[in-house]
């Protein structure tokens, strides 16, 4: 047997996997971040405009956070990222300072006089403690004027050697609360206006910044926003690529459209099947070359139980209500490559799809239009929905890849490439 990265023990090869694929965490490195130059060369013009502050924004899943985490990597000849928080239902305004603040003192970026015996700082309710990285107190903030100063005083430029320091507020779209946005909106502006060299970098899920923030007649020229897509196909390929290269082994074309087309251009699925293939050929003691066909299924068999909960449950609750011919009417609403589809292609999809199952009932057209009406409401967890008479989509495109996902695991291919080699 020819000596491989699979013939490592399963703790050093588990570190090379969790080195290469991140399907449970944000990526940071700019050489695994995919298809994603364009967003970087524009944070980058984000980093060096004064007075910018960054917003991204895109359908859930897409990569916003990598993105924002990786081009702080990417470009840390200008930036230092110093803070990643992310806001919760209830965030408050002050409540959001006061994570920012814990998470640069804890990160050791106040730097004060440690020469000095006790080297504190009392600043807005708060001790900071340069010895022991350590904040205490309550911070009272009455204004966004002083939240730019308490900005101003715990990241002075001159702290990361000419490096502009970045902090990252993720997931804000969770936030509820109009008054809390409308300050931090009224924020961005102070910091910008103030020519404070902080950078923010927003992130949350939305169709547009519109519907992301609530806006004000001069804010939009201090917000330097960037939308997210999906992967393209060919991002996605070229995770493949590097996972070929880097262990010594070799898809065949069918299987990596499969990768692709099941991920939809969301790079967690293409990572979590990636990852348990990988660590299928490790437990089979595959010595590389051509992936087997066998090989590369378990795989997908073991994606589908680690694929996220919400996903498994929203999945589960459509097609075991009511009666079972949800399930392949799912899948027919998964196969297409547009998001949006219409009745007749779906059944005709359905039709095609229920050709090569066995000892399975067709549905006659009437249960099939009944089946897809079913699966926009409540009871099955309004997983589809319907914005025209007619057509039908995923309420969540996410769903629609854990679908393509569980259909492949049961043999059956969805999407625009249908062929196996």
């Amino acid at each position: 047997m020819k000596t491989t990265l699979f013939s490592l023990q399963r703790s050093e090869f588990r570190s090379h996997v969790n080195h290469a694929l991140h399907p449970r965490e944000e990526i940071d490195q700019p050489d695994q971040l995919k298809d994603r130059d364009k967003e970087l060369e524009s944070l980058k013009d984000c980093f060096e405009t004064p007075g910018a502050q960054g917003f991204l924004w895109g359908m859930k899943g897409v990569g916003k956070t990598s993105l924002a985490h990786t081009a702080c990597e990417a470009h840390d000849d200008i930036v230092k990222k110093v803070a990643a928080v992310a806001c919760e239902r209830d965030t408050s305004f002050t409540g959001l300072l006061m994570d920012i603040t814990r998470k640069v003192v804890h990160g050791g970026h106040v730097k004060l006089d440690r020469n000095k015996k006790g080297a504190k700082i009392n600043l807005f309710g708060l001790e900071i403690s340069g010895e022991t990285n350590s904040v205490s107190g309550e911070l009272q903030i009455d204004s966004v004027n002083h939240a730019v100063d308490l900005f101003s005083t715990i990241l002075g430029q001159h702290q990361f050697s000419g490096t502009i320091p970045v902090v990252i507020v993720d997931e804000f779209d969770r936030l509820e609360n109009k008054e809390t946005k409308r300050k931090i909106t009224d924020f961005v502006k102070a910091l910008s206006v103030g020519g404070s060299k902080v950078k923010l970098v927003i992130c949350g899920i939305a169709n547009s910044l519109n519907e992301l923030i609530e806006l004000h007649a001069s804010s939009p020229r201090y917000l330097h926003q960037v939308e997210v897509k999906p992967l393209t196909f060919g991002g996605m390929l070229q995770i493949v690529d590097d996972i070929e290269q880097k262990f010594d082994l070799a898809f065949s074309k069918g299987q990596r459209y499969r990768i692709a087309q099941i991920s939809d251009g969301y790079a967690h699925f293409t990572h979590l099947m990636l990852k348990d293939i990988l660590m299928e050929a490790h437990r089979t003691k595959f010595d590389g070359g051509d992936v087997p066909q066998q090989l590369f299924k378990d795989g997908i068999v073991n994606s589908v139980k680690q694929a996220e909960a919400h996903l498994v449950e929203a999945y589960k609750k459509a097609v075991m209500r009511g009666t079972d011919i949800n399930t392949e009417i799912l899948w027919s609403v998964a196969k297409g490559p547009h998001l949006g589809r219409q009745f007749k292609e779906i059944r005709d999809d359905y039709l095609e799809i229920m050709s090569g199952r066995e000892n399975r009932t067709v549905a006659d057209e009437q249960k099939v239009r009944n089946s897809l009406n079913a699966m926009c409401e409540e009871p099955c967890g309004c997983i589809l929905t319907k914005k025209r008479t007619g057509w039908y989509e995923f309420s969540d495109p996410v769903v629609r890849s854990y679908v393509r996902l569980v259909a492949e695991s049961e043999g059956a291919d969805l999407g625009e490439y249908n062929f196996r080699d």
